[in-house]
């Protein structure tokens, strides 16, 4: 037609024999209040109607203003007060006064679920806390959930954890595959992967991979999961204040009050009792004390099977039970062993034996 771009390139290509590059002044004309833009809102609908739910992708249009929005995203909330922004596909349902925000870092695909000032934000995908109190999911975690309880925290990289319910329970920092189950005040942080917490009050896994508390009181192991990626394997069982401290990687205390297996001492065990120790030696452990207070235990692959105050510092020894025994370190180490049986205030020093 006459005065389309298609017949000036005809007219050009007849009496020129060549292409012609046609430029509409009219794309590059300023026009007051012309410009476009996108803002991002959301929108509350007072309806229980389902249909709200299959508006994905879809336009609206504003009759009076005649603006218009594409839906990225709908759900149905019936929570009083709470928020949804800088989030990908994720939802509040129920509950009172709950947040789900990207903080800089967008939060996608979780959800909140009931309960009341629970907060999910800063990089959180795949995730979801379940009712309670004023629990955190934030930066950076992933496949992960808060179920129930009151001010439980979870917090920095950490990949497919849980809090079952409980008190101010948390796990930190790259503790990925971790799980607290009730209690109050348990923590599992910094590259404890695999471990888990079960009841109690105050016990703790730092560092230690594959490690777990059930029950008890300020129990504590320590590792050095953060070093090498690795460490841990480590069991404390009920009891109050028993601590496995770095470099005991798999060892155990199975219950008891104030019993420690210190550094450096693997595969070793502390059965039951009181202020037990089985002391840092720099070398492989598998050394074992079963019950009784105040034994001590100074060597590789020895053992104290009860009693009081007895100690055992010689490789490859044993004092079976009494008070007060004692087991010197041999000039020989390595190539001696002792045994003490029963009783009180026996010695054996340089291999020879004084009553």
């Amino acid at each position: 037609n006459k005065g389309t771009e298609k017949s000036f390139q005809f007219l050009f290509r007849a009496l020129y024999n060549t292409d012609a590059l046609l430029f509409d002044t009219s794309d590059v004309v300023l026009r007051a209040s012309d410009g476009k833009w996108i803002v991002s809102k959301s929108l509350k609908i007072n309806s229980a109607d389902p249909n709200w739910l299959l508006i994905n992708n879809l336009r609206l249009f504003g009759e009076t203003t005649k603006s218009y929005a594409t839906v990225d995203y709908s759900s149905i909330v019936g929570s009083y007060d709470s928020t949804i922004y800088n989030s990908k596909n994720s939802t509040i349902l129920g509950g009172r006064e709950n947040r789900v925000y990207g903080g800089g870092y967008m939060t996608c695909e979780s959800a909140i679920v009931a309960g009341c000032y629970n907060t999910m934000c800063c990089g959180i995908y795949s995730s979801v806390i379940v009712g309670g109190d004023r629990n955190r999911l934030t930066y950076y975690s992933g496949c992960s959930a808060i179920v129930a309880g009151y001010n439980n925290y979870m917090c920095c990289g950490n990949y497919s954890s849980a809090i079952v319910a409980g008190q101010c329970n948390a796990i930190y920092c790259n503790s990925c595959n971790s799980s607290v189950v009730g209690g109050c005040c348990n923590t599992i942080n910094y590259y404890s992967c695999n471990s888990s917490i079960l009841g109690g009050y105050e016990n703790l896994v730092c560092c230690s991979c594959f490690s777990t508390v059930i029950g008890g009181c300020s129990n504590k192991i320590y590792g050095n999961g953060i070093s090498v990626g690795m460490g841990g394997g480590n069991s404390i069982v009920a009891g109050s204040c028993n601590s496995i401290q770095i470099g005991s990687d798999y060892s155990s205390i199975f219950g008891g009050f104030q019993n420690i297996i210190e550094s450096n001492n693997r595969f070793s065990s502390i059965v039951a009792g009181y202020n037990n120790v089985i002391v840092d030696l720099m070398v492989v452990g598998y050394s074992w004390i079963g019950a009784g207070d105040f034994n001590v235990v100074n060597g590789s692959h020895s053992t104290i099977i009860c009693g009081t105050s007895n100690y055992n510092s010689q490789n490859y020894s044993i004092i079976g039970t009494g008070q007060s025994n004692y087991i010197a370190k041999s000039p020989n180490s390595d190539q001696s062993s002792s045994a003490i049986v029963a009783g009180v205030q026996n010695s054996i020093i340089n291999n020879y034996f004084y009553d």
